[in-house]
């Protein structure tokens, strides 16, 4: 069901694919291309994920100068949603591919209730980040153990005012590496169809099968038709 209470936006904080190539290489076989691809596959999904849910959806591409840290920079995207005189904000990142329009609302139903909500990831981080206005303290956020492994323990163990306590959704799993990329497809039932959107991805690699030139996913939404809905921003 669409959810219509647009005090709530969702933020959708990313690299773009061409970062998350270099950054990140999900396939040891395929190269810095098909990486790309299946970087650019995981955003659109995650978008089109959140659209589902009915709510203003805001794509975020993390491009700030290095020097600043990963806190400030999150920081500085959830305050420009704040700005647009939303009350309540979600947070997620574009490497849990897994994560359902279903589980985004859950999480708008907590914040309803007044609640902090974390979505705890398998590695120690967070998938999902949910708060009001009046939750947000800007000085505790950034000083956060951001893309560490112990971020979720900070967040139980109140290192952020207003966590503990806080509800938290189901574990998912981040998609980081070649590892987690394979623990993914091997996780994934054999009529999933993100397995078999992936599946071509790698299929369509140059160095699988030079005839295959355009991937086209199974999924709803198109690889290269525009977002809609809401307004982006980057």
């Amino acid at each position: 069901m669409l959810h219509k209470d647009f005090k709530t936006a969702i933020l959708i904080f990313s690299k773009t694919a061409a970062q998350e190539a270099v950054s990140k290489h999900f396939d040891q076989s395929a190269g810095k291309s098909v990486n790309q691809s299946i970087a650019a596959y995981f955003i659109k999904k995650t978008v089109h994920t959140a659209q589902q849910t009915g709510l203003p959806v805001f794509l975020h591409y993390d491009t700030a100068a290095a020097h600043i840290s990963f806190g400030q920079r999150l920081a500085d995207a959830m305050e420009a949603i704040f700005k647009k005189d939303f009350a309540q904000i979600i947070v997620i990142g574009n490497d849990s591919p897994e994560l359902t329009s279903a589980t985004i609302l859950a999480a708008v139903h907590q914040l309803a209730l007044g609640t902090m909500v974390f979505g705890p990831a398998q590695d120690g981080g967070v998938y999902l980040i949910g708060m009001s206005q009046k939750q947000y303290c800007r000085s505790s956020f950034i000083q956060l153990p951001w893309q560490t492994s112990v971020l979720q323990a900070a967040f139980q163990s109140g290192m952020y005012p207003l966590s503990v306590g806080a509800t938290w959704l189901p574990t998912l799993h981040d998609i980081d590496n070649i590892h987690d990329f394979r623990a993914l497809l091997y996780r994934l039932s054999r009529n999933s169809i993100l397995k078999k959107d992936l599946l071509a991805i790698l299929i369509c690699s140059p160095k699988v099968a030079n005839t295959c030139t355009t991937f086209i996913p199974s999924t709803a939404f198109s690889m290269t038709a525009p977002f809609r809905g809401p307004p982006i921003f980057s």
